[in-house]
């Protein structure tokens, strides 16, 4: 299978070198530079002198903070990690930024029906385990606190989101296929590599095998559906809902991202929601990559 979308990283520079310095620059930009908003976070709480709040620096999370307050910390790492991977790209590459999106412009009708799909996909396979496990789901709506927190994470969400679709999908994906050109292992490449930042967090824990494969083969897809539409529509929309409908409508208690959902999961049934994602791509790619389906504009 060639590729248009894996060629564009031939519009810039790329001896290895420049993958080193730029690597260097967008880690430092996320991981300390972007954690900054979180510690100041940690910080307020644990210094506030606030018995009723606290921060719990093993699990992670707090106890008497409104969720909004460290989702905020979290999410606005994102902006920074972008600023990096921009700099790097225009500036030790020497390329076009919106070379790492699409080979044309971003298609944004496509960008909308992947999201949309996707999103019916995550909310059949919720309903599902809801009526499976019915003990499990417990309706946790705040009608005052989740407007406030919807209209950040409407804008924070989709950000945090196309961020790592541009870095993992984008920058890192086209920087590998100058050296590896066959798109199958290129996209195992992407979903181990999209996997290992993920072991971070805490649902990993419920299981170490499981959640590896799932992450792993997450990225892989994404990936090859990038590859096969020369495009990062289809990923961009994907991973914009499935985040989002996590973030809004059915989180888990431990959750990596802890959000005033409308309905909030007491236990992470890990095989049933991993068997529940890969069935939602084997749809998804049927849905837009099966013979006959019309080829994007």
């Amino acid at each position: 299978m060639t590729s248009p979308y894996l060629d564009l990283v031939h519009q810039g520079k790329n001896q290895p070198w420049r993958y080193v310095v730029a690597l260097f620059l967008i880690l430092f930009m996320w991981l300390i530079v972007g954690s900054v908003p979180y510690i100041i976070v940690v910080a307020f709480v644990t210094l506030d002198g606030d018995s009723a709040t606290i921060f719990d620096s093993l699990s992670g999370g707090f106890t008497g903070v409104d969720p909004v307050i460290p989702f905020l910390g979290l999410m606005l790492s994102f902006p920074i990690f972008l600023g990096g991977v921009y700099l790097s790209v225009r500036f030790i590459h020497q390329r076009p930024f919106h070379t790492l999106l699409s080979t044309k412009s971003l298609n944004w009708s496509r960008i909308a029906r992947a999201f949309c799909l996707w999103f019916l996909l995550a909310a059949v396979i919720a309903v599902f385990e809801a009526i499976a496990y019915p003990h499990v789901y417990r309706l946790t709506f705040d009608p005052l606190q989740f407007a406030t927190f919807i209209l950040f994470a409407l804008v924070l969400i989709p950000l945090q989101s196309s961020t790592e679709e541009i870095f993992f999908r984008g920058y890192l994906l086209q920087g590998a296929s100058v050296w590896v050109k066959n798109p199958i292992f290129l996209s195992l490449i992407s979903g181990v590599v999209f996997m290992l930042p993920h072991l971070a967090n805490p649902e990993v824990m419920l299981d170490f095998i499981l959640l590896p494969i799932f992450y792993t083969a997450l990225g892989a897809f994404l990936a090859f559906i990038s590859i096969k539409d020369n495009s990062l529509d289809l990923a961009l929309g994907v991973h914009a809902a499935n985040n989002l409908f996590t973030a809004l409508f059915v989180n888990y208690s431990g959750s990596a991202l802890a959000t005033p959902a409308i309905f909030t999961a007491s236990e992470f049934n890990v095989a049933f929601n991993v068997i529940g994602a890969i069935v939602a791509m084997v749809v998804f790619y049927f849905w837009f990559f099966w013979p006959g389906q019309p080829k994007p504009a």
